[in-house]
C-alpha cells in the first residue's frame, strides 16, 4: 500500500518535472525573435537601435550559412542516389569513374563549407559581443539565458548504410564522418 503511494507520488513528481521542461524550453527567447529578445532584455528604444541591425546581419549570416548547408545535403543526396541506382557504389562492373568528379568536387564543397562555418561563426560571434557591450548588469544576466544562433556542420557520409555492396574494400574516411 505504503510501496504504491510513493511510486505513484515519485511518477506525477516526475510528470510535472518533465512538463516543467518542456514549457520552459518551448519559452525560450532566441537572440533572433527581435521583438520578445527586446522585451525579454528590456531594451530602451537607444538600445535597440544599435542592436536591431546587428541581429539583422547575423540572421543574414545564419540564414546564408543554412542555405549553403542545404544546397550542400542536396548535392549530396543526389549523388548518393545516383550511386545507388548504378549498381552500388562504383557502378556495375567498372570503377565509378564518372564519379570521381562529382566526389571531389563534393569534398571541396564540404571543404568550403566548413571555412564558411568557422568565418561565420566568428563573425556572430563578434556582433554578440558588440550587442553584449551595449547591456547593463542586469540585462547580461538575462541575455545569458537567451538561446544564441550555432552554425553547426553536420556530418556528411557517401557510403551505404551498413558498409555492404561496396566495391574494392574499404572506404576512406575524409574526418568529421566525411566519407565516401
Amino acid at each position: 500500500m505504503i510501496g504504491e503511494d510513493i511510486v505513484g507520488l515519485v511518477v506525477r513528481g516526475c510528470a510535472i518535472f518533465g512538463i516543467m521542461l518542456l514549457v520552459s524550453g518551448c519559452a525560450s527567447t532566441k537572440l533572433l525573435e527581435v521583438d520578445k529578445m527586446s522585451n525579454f532584455m528590456a531594451l530602451s528604444g537607444e538600445q535597440l537601435e544599435v542592436v536591431q541591425p546587428k541581429i539583422e546581419t547575423i540572421k543574414g549570416i545564419v540564414d546564408n550559412y543554412n542555405a549553403e548547408k542545404e544546397s550542400l545535403e542536396t548535392e549530396i543526396n543526389q549523388l548518393r542516389k545516383s550511386r545507388m541506382g548504378e549498381g552500388g557504389y562504383g557502378g556495375s562492373g567498372g570503377s565509378g569513374g564518372g564519379q570521381r568528379g562529382s566526389r571531389e568536387e563534393i569534398r571541396q564543397r564540404i571543404q568550403g563549407l566548413r571555412e564558411e562555418e568557422s568565418k561565420s561563426q566568428h563573425e556572430v560571434d563578434v556582433l554578440v559581443a558588440d550587442i553584449k557591450a551595449l547591456l547593463s548588469e542586469e540585462q547580461l544576466q538575462k541575455f545569458e539565458k537567451i538561446e544564441l544562433p550555432k552554425l553547426e556542420m553536420p556530418e556528411y557520409s557517401l557510403e551505404k548504410q551498413g558498409g555492404s555492396g561496396r566495391r574494392g574494400g574499404g572506404g576512406h574516411s575524409g574526418g568529421r564522418g566525411l566519407s565516401f
